[in-house]
């Protein structure tokens, strides 16, 4: 049987007086998610005119490909990195949500 592939979305709400360094450790971020094992594809998404929130969007073959992400070394350093300390917050919120294949809606282009 084969796996089922996940879409991830992170959702960051970064302080407006940190987006700068937000950015920077985001590239940090996505940089060593980059090198995860079974990483299938990975997208960063700025916020627009009236949304304030960074989206990176990974999908990975199967949800145990994601879940040793989460386990590794290199997220804890990263997110910890990406969303800054209790004295020193960089991230208001972060909110995860996982989507298996077959919950992602087709949308076919008109």
């Amino acid at each position: 049987m084969l796996s089922e592939m996940v879409c991830v979305n992170d959702k960051f709400l970064a302080w407006k007086s940190h987006r700068h360094s937000f950015q920077e450790r985001l590239h940090i971020f996505t940089g060593l998610m980059n090198a995860q094992r079974g990483l299938v594809a990975l997208r960063t998404i700025p916020p627009g005119k009236g949304n304030t929130s960074y989206v990176v969007e990974s999908t990975w073959p199967s949800r145990g490909h994601f879940q040793n992400w989460i386990a590794s070394p290199a997220f804890v350093l990263s997110i910890g990195a990406l969303c800054g300390n209790a004295d020193h917050p960089i991230v208001r919120s972060k909110q995860t949500e996982v989507l298996a294949a077959r919950d992602i809606p087709l949308r076919l282009a008109a």
